[in-house]
């Protein structure tokens, strides 16, 4: 009896040894086909697809691809409709956001945004109350500003918000996150995400550090924002432009999603003259009102 079950145990960890050596040295072959950005039609209405807000506002939405193009559209005034979900298993590229114009659906915030400004765009040098064309120093200047919101910035939220040191506080944006989650399954949906995170932002390289110097680091990115902003009302200058659809989110996530255990918003408040001058006139034109 005893050497049947030795042989079982034996058999089940060598096939789990095998299933777990071919998930680590097996390549995937994800299907992978490119992102026709060519215009639509600008008659046709744009359906937004985003996560549902984790505060009501001023926070225009707690992810910054989705924000970007909440104010996109606000500020170019694109006729359109916007509809939340949680459900990403059915988004294209399985991320949010994404839209439907058309008969077309189109995933990742940066290529909508190409196609739209094919679509509604071309040879304008402003669309709504944007500047959309950007000389070769903007242009410049943008790609430094991507860089730093879509990657420093982006991981220092990722990490404040879902890998909070403090449990009552990572408890209490579960339960913002994931409100539309029955009670049941909110803490380990919730553990899922965060060990998801958490291999993430290892892979990144964040998470090799101290909470103390990720902290650092968090106030360095901030700080070079605001040296961004100098002497400026806005990213280019006092016209509003595609780039502030970066910075903004980022600066308005900081400032209202209330879970930051990084102390980036205080230091926003305390020490970030020019950004929070930038965010209450933003903010203004976007109608981002205190509840």
């Amino acid at each position: 009896m005893w050497t049947e079950v030795a042989s079982g145990v034996i058999l089940g960890l060598t096939v789990a040894g095998l299933l777990y050596l071919r998930e680590i040295f097996t390549v995937p072959d994800y299907k992978r086909e490119r992102i026709d950005v060519s215009p639509g039609n600008p008659k046709d209405v744009v359906h937004l697809y985003v996560f549902p807000p984790t505060c009501p506002r001023p926070l225009l939405n707690s992810s910054n691809a989705c924000a970007r193009l909440l104010m996109f559209l606000d500020l170019c005034q694109i006729p359109h409709e916007v509809h939340t979900t949680a459900d990403v298993s059915t988004a294209p590229k399985g991320k949010l956001p994404y839209i439907k114009h058309g008969d077309r659906v189109l995933p990742d915030s940066k290529y909508i945004l190409k196609y739209l400004l094919a679509t509604y765009g071309t040879g304008k040098p402003m669309l709504g109350r944007l500047q959309i064309q950007l000389d070769e120093d903007e242009q410049l200047r943008h790609m430094l500003l991507d860089s730093l919101v879509d990657q420093s910035l982006y991981h220092d939220a990722l990490y404040s918000r879902w890998l909070n040191p403090s449990i009552s506080e990572r408890n209490a944006f579960r339960d913002a996150a994931l409100a539309s989650v029955p009670p049941l399954l909110r803490a380990p949906l919730f553990r899922m995400i965060c060990a998801g995170m958490a291999r993430w932002l290892w892979g990144y390289g964040l998470l090799r550090y101290s909470h103390e110097d990720i902290a650092e680091m968090a106030i360095e990115h901030i700080d070079a924002a605001e040296a961004m902003l100098r002497n400026r009302t806005y990213v280019h200058g006092e016209t509003p432009s595609i780039s502030d659809c970066w910075l903004f989110p980022a600066v308005n996530g900081f400032l209202h999603v209330r879970f930051d255990s990084l102390g980036v918003r205080q230091h926003l408040i305390d020490a970030c003259p020019n950004l929070m001058h930038y965010h209450n006139n933003l903010a203004k034109l976007l109608e981002l009102h205190e509840n």
